[in-house]
């Protein structure tokens, strides 16, 4: 249900299968960005299973059934797995379109090489001196990068910085789970936490 407005909504305009191993979901996917007949799909998928594209058939195939015929596949052009999933899945696939955004543009650990880690770390430190959120990617961009120290300061710059963000979105945070464990992040996330549970 996260992103939507209430569970009702959801409900009623949400379409989606999941691979179930030993009852617990390994893959899923699931429409989003609904709006008449347009509809994005999401994928998810657990990195020892990569059953994603039989969840994005079912769903794809269900979508159709019921008029949501304009389905629209968003992933990084890094992210070559998701590529190549969507790709067979309906007839009329058209060309990858280019969209720009302040994120770092990979979605995996080795979706991008080590150069291009240490580009969108410089580029998205010096975009935090205006939005400050930029930080939080660039947290990421330098821990695939290897740059531990770096990935710490701009952590503890974004939180310092007054973010108004949840603890468990730098915790969840894919690109650095690597560091989840450091005692220094661990204190560093305990910050907003600490804010949260005061409110």
């Amino acid at each position: 249900m996260e992103g939507w407005a209430d569970p009702e909504l959801f409900l009623e305009n949400t379409i989606g299968f999941c691979v179930l191993h030993d009852g617990s979901i390994v893959s899923y996917c699931a429409t989003d960005s609904v709006s008449g007949t347009r509809c994005e799909v999401g994928v998810g998928t657990e990195p020892a299973y990569r059953l994603g594209k039989a969840a994005a058939a079912a769903t794809i195939t269900e979508c159709i059934k019921r008029g949501r015929t304009d389905i629209e596949w968003h992933t990084h052009a890094s992210n070559k797995g998701s590529d190549r999933n969507s790709q067979g899945l309906w007839p009329h696939r058209t060309r990858p379109a280019r969209g720009y955004s302040g994120n770092l543009p990979a979605e995996n650990v080795g979706d991008l090489d080590l150069n291009t880690c240490l580009e969108w770390g410089l580029h998205l430190e010096k975009a935090s001196d205006h939005i400050n959120w930029n930080r939080f990617h660039a947290t990421g961009a330098w821990m695939l990068a290897g740059d531990r120290t770096r990935a710490i300061a701009n952590l503890r710059q974004l939180v310092d910085g007054g973010w108004d963000g949840e603890a468990e979105w730098l915790e969840g945070y894919w690109a650095v789970q690597s560091l989840v464990d450091d005692p220094e992040f661990k204190a560093i996330v305990a910050r907003p936490r600490a804010i949260r549970e005061e409110e």
